[in-house]
C-alpha cells in the first residue's frame, strides 16, 4: 500500500502537484490508541511524508484529529500541516503544536457551516483565527465542507476569517 500511495504522490509532483493532502480517517483516536497508531499506523505514514519531501512536495496530513496525544505523534511524522478536527480545543491544540509545525482546520462543517446562521459562522471563524494567530495555523475547516452549506455562510466564513487575521 504504501508503494501504491507512493506511485500517486509521485505522479502528482510530476503533474505539477506542490503539496499532497494524505489522509488516513482509519487513523484516528476513536478508531486506534496512541499506542496502536504508533505500532501500525506511524511508520507507513512517516514512509509516505519521507517520500512526498524526497518528491519535491509538502504534506498536509488529514486526518481531523482530536486528540493531542495523536496530534503530538503526527507532528513527529515531518508532515508540514496537521488538521485538527471540529471537536478538538483549538487553544489546547496550538499550546500543544507551538514551535512544532504547522496546523489547519477546527471549524464545524455540518454545525456551523451548514446549519449555523452567519453569525455562527462568523463567530466561530473569528474565534479560531484569533486564538491561532502567530502561530504557522492555515485557516480551514475541520472537515469537508458539504455541497449544501448555504453561499452566506461560506461568504461569511471568509470574510469572517480575513478580518481577524
Amino acid at each position: 500500500f504504501v508503494e501504491y500511495q507512493a506511485r500517486y504522490i509521485e505522479a502528482q509532483v510530476e503533474a505539477g502537484a506542490h503539496g499532497i493532502w494524505l489522509g488516513d480517517c482509519n487513523a484516528f483516536s476513536a478508531m486506534l490508541s496512541v499506542d496502536q497508531y504508533r505500532n501500525f499506523a506511524f511508520d507507513p505514514c512517516r514512509r509516505l511524508v519521507k517520500k512526498a519531501h524526497d518528491a519535491g512536495a509538502f504534506i498536509h496530513l488529514h486526518n481531523s484529529e482530536i486528540s493531542i496525544p495523536h496530534i503530538l505523534a503526527e507532528a513527529e511524522l515531518g508532515v508540514d500541516i496537521i488538521s485538527i478536527g471540529p471537536a478538538a480545543d483549538i487553544a489546547e491544540v496550538r499550546k500543544a503544536l507551538d514551535g512544532k509545525c504547522c496546523f489547519s482546520g477546527n471549524l464545524d462543517p455540518i454545525g456551523t457551516l451548514l446549519r449555523g446562521s452567519v453569525a455562527d459562522v462568523e463567530k466561530q471563524a473569528r474565534r479560531i483565527v484569533k486564538t491561532c494567530r502567530g502561530t504557522g495555523y492555515v485557516f480551514n475547516s475541520g472537515e469537508m465542507i458539504p455541497r449544501d452549506v448555504p453561499v452566506e455562510n461560506m461568504k461569511a466564513m471568509v470574510k469572517a476569517a480575513r478580518e481577524a487575521s
